[in-house]
């Protein structure tokens, strides 16, 4: 768990059929394996027959799975993406697919800092400045808080030449219906170099 931030677990059917389905999938081919050893050890048919439906319901969860993305999936992808867009040469491409054009960023306790302008000529300016050789999600979490809207929480380390800033972000997804994108409306500042964020960066 991200200190600072609580998010709340996915439906646990939903965790274990859609996102994480290997502990399943594994269990249901390891029972298939043994009931064929025992059918043919004891020339039980029925077992046999047991045996491969249990195969074929591990290949259905696996399809299952493979076939969905799940909204926290999808979260969880394009806060990767937006992560990995800010190491120098930022890809402003891929921000300003990912950002809200009302995004706000904002402090701790939940003021605003900086409107969308602001924050785009801001961000050119930071990673112009500081020149961000790298990335890293050191823990990671998602929620989703209604039928199109999520969080993501991230504590991040940021390696610049002779630097290593670690941070903690929130970010606040949104999209407006089933068929359109997610997008980051607001950007919380958690935590930097485990103390309260600079206002100015």
């Amino acid at each position: 768990m991200i200190v600072g931030v609580n998010l709340q677990p996915p439906p646990l059917w939903e965790h274990l059929l859609l996102e994480r389905p290997w502990p399943l999938v594994v269990a249901l081919l390891v029972g298939a394996i043994l009931l064929r050893y025992v059918a043919r050890q004891r020339n039980q048919p029925v077992v046999g027959h047991v045996a491969l439906g249990l195969a074929l319901v591990a290949g259905g969860v696996f399809a299952l799975a493979w076939s969905v993305t799940t909204d926290r999936q999808q979260i969880e992808r394009h806060t990767r993406d937006l992560v990995q867009a800010t190491v120098t040469p930022a890809d402003f491409d891929v921000i300003d697919r990912l950002l809200s054009p009302d995004v706000v960023l904002v402090g701790p306790d939940g003021d605003v800092w900086l409107e969308a302008g602001p924050l785009r000529r801001q961000l050119e300016t930071v990673v112009d400045r500081y020149g961000i050789d790298d990335q890293i999600i050191r823990d990671f979490g998602v929620e989703t808080t209604g039928d199109h809207t999520g969080r993501s929480a991230i504590d991040l380390r940021t390696y610049s030449p002779g630097m290593v800033a670690p941070s903690v972000w929130t970010l606040h997804w949104r999209r407006t219906g089933d068929d359109t994108p997610w997008r980051v409306v607001r950007i919380q500042w958690n935590e930097f170099m485990g103390n309260d964020p600079p206002r100015r960066w």
